[in-house]
């Protein structure tokens, strides 16, 4: 968006940030030089040219480290530059594209989590109040798109439920200063054991609108 409103001219935003990366101009954070440009929250770095110069670190080139560390949301390019208004469904035709691949008649290999969500670690104890390890995970939508809910689920195992209060708090606070609305679901309301025998794993889903 910046390059949109600053550069003069008719200019494609991702073909000069992609002109960029393949000049190793910029670089995903991740420090893998090949991962494409990617609209939305995604965290590049400008390069440092100088490998003599005493800022100069190389890349890390870990992408699934990062990854693991990181939530990276895609938002869909005609979002980011047309900020168009999503069309109610009266507006328009479903067809078997529009919906979502676990909501279609058939269900394949390509409809399986990891199409539709990623997963990361999650700092639980952000304040460290606890005098023991705590830690989570996070499964969250790969793509969010503005109008419709982001889907951000906590799971826990290590971790206790002040430490997972506080942590839930602090989100809710932050989303409405940023005019969202943040929304606790069950993570699996129709869950049942699988085996006999059963573990307990706590997790919470959220959902952003």
């Amino acid at each position: 968006m910046w390059i949109y409103n600053r550069v003069e001219g008719a200019v494609d935003p991702i073909e000069m940030l992609e002109a960029m990366r393949l000049k190793k101009m910029i670089c995903h954070a991740s420090g893998d030089i090949t991962f494409p440009i990617v609209t939305g929250f995604y965290i590049y770095y400008i390069v440092q040219q100088d490998m003599d110069s005493a800022d100069y670190r190389p890349p890390l080139g870990d992408r699934e480290a990062f990854e693991n560390e990181w939530m990276e949301v895609e938002i869909p390019l005609n979002f980011v530059i047309r900020n168009p208004t999503p069309s109610s469904p009266s507006e328009k035709t479903l067809s078997e594209q529009d919906v979502p691949t676990f909501l279609r008649d058939e269900i394949t290999k390509k409809n399986l989590d990891g199409k539709l969500y990623k997963q990361s670690h999650l700092e639980i104890d952000l304040s460290s109040k606890s005098d023991r390890v705590e830690w989570g995970h996070a499964r969250f939508n790969r793509t969010m798109t503005p109008g419709s809910a982001f889907e951000i689920t906590v799971q826990w195992i290590t971790a206790s439920g002040p430490i997972v209060y506080d942590l839930i708090y602090g989100w809710s606070r932050k989303a409405q200063q940023c005019g969202y609305q943040l929304i606790p679901i069950p993570a699996d309301p129709l869950a049942e054991p699988f085996v006999e025998k059963r573990f307990e794993k706590s997790s919470e889903n959220f959902s952003f609108n």
